[in-house]
């Protein structure tokens, strides 16, 4: 019942409540690579070799720690690469052209790891959808900060996204476990 009534919501086939957006990601980016196959959900996080593991994603930020040295700040992209996802960045500060989207597909993408807001620069999601699926390529979008405006929770379906994570205890008020 809890499946329909977040369908309604989100205009989505169907709905799973789990323990937050990361939750959402890890078991979206695991049905992703992995499909019906249990042999190749068994391997998890395993994936190299034994199944298309790569996500394309927007260039993630870098930051430096307090030797100056540069990392990747993943947010909850490392979500992802804790279901055993890998990731070939695009783009740079100005955005993502539509080219260099388009070339970032090869033979191990096994979908797009979006994070929209709706207002990003360079390529747009409704884009991004588009390319992948005339790829065969789900879109997972991490929705963790878009809400409110509550229009968020149906808008990234009805543009044609496979997945999408949202995070219960921001804009949903929903409960939060506390350390």
């Amino acid at each position: 019942r809890a499946s329909d009534v977040i369908a309604g919501y989100t205009h989505a086939d169907a709905g799973h409540v789990v323990s937050g957006c990361a939750a959402a990601l890890q078991v979206g980016a695991a049905a992703i690579m992995t499909g019906l196959d249990k042999a190749k959900m068994e391997s998890l996080p395993h994936t190299t070799g034994l199944m298309k593991n790569e996500f394309i994603a927007r260039r993630f930020g870098r930051q430096r720690d307090g030797a100056g040295r540069e990392f990747t700040h993943w947010g909850y992209a490392h979500a992802v690469r804790g279901a055993g996802g890998t990731f070939v960045e695009v783009g740079g500060p100005t955005g993502v052209t539509r080219y260099e989207f388009i070339a970032a597909f090869g033979p191990n993408t096994a979908g797009v790891y979006w994070v929209s807001d709706g207002v990003e620069p360079g390529i747009e999601l409704d884009q991004v959808i588009a390319i992948a699926h005339e790829r065969g390529v789900p879109v997972l979008v991490d929705a963790s900060n878009t809400l409110p405006p509550a229009e968020h929770l149906y808008e990234f379906i009805d543009q044609g996204a496979d997945l999408v994570g949202f995070s219960g205890g921001k804009g949903l008020r929903g409960p939060q476990g506390e350390m």
